[in-house]
């Protein structure tokens, strides 16, 4: 099984120097987007979508303020599991890495309240209860996109719930 290390993050943050701005689209997942990504108002669209992959790069603050999605949106979906599978949150057989984004739930974590080894600790706790919440909620969904929805809008009520 793939583990996502500490250094894996440390080379995502080398790849900004200064973390994408939250109303960018990550540089590392545009080509997921199928549609003409010339037009502003599309790649809002996809801004949104970034929760999961954004985990390490936005402040925790900035998705309080989103809105849960849907997945009703084909072209949505396509990059959502594009972006997760950039990410190694799903691998090509549509397998989940639910560790992988326990750990980059954790690192964002520990980044939001400090680095120190008890908060480190506390933020490993913190991602694995929210992880283990959300780990069984696809039980419901068929298509690979829904299952990627309701685990994203899981960990989004989460998030919130933690930052309210």
């Amino acid at each position: 099984m793939y583990s996502v290390s500490a250094r894996f993050f440390r080379n995502i943050k080398k790849c900004f120097p200064s973390a994408p701005h939250e109303t960018s689209l990550d540089p590392r997942v545009e080509y997921c987007i199928q549609e003409d990504t010339k037009i502003k108002n599309i790649q809002k669209q996809y801004i949104r979508l970034q929760l999961i992959t954004g985990l390490y790069l936005y402040d925790l603050n900035h998705f309080a303020n989103l809105q849960l999605i849907s997945s009703t949106n084909l072209s949505h979906d396509t990059f959502l599991e594009c972006a997760w599978m950039e990410y190694k949150y799903i691998s090509r057989r549509g397998e989940f890495k639910l560790h992988n984004i326990q750990v980059a739930l954790q690192h964002a974590l520990a980044n939001k309240i400090g680095k120190s080894r008890l908060v480190m600790n506390m933020s490993k706790f913190t991602a694995k209860s929210i992880m283990d919440e959300c780990a069984n909620v696809t039980t419901k969904a068929r298509a690979l996109s829904s299952k990627i929805v309701c685990i994203q809008n899981c960990i989004h009520n989460q998030i919130r719930m933690l930052i309210s």
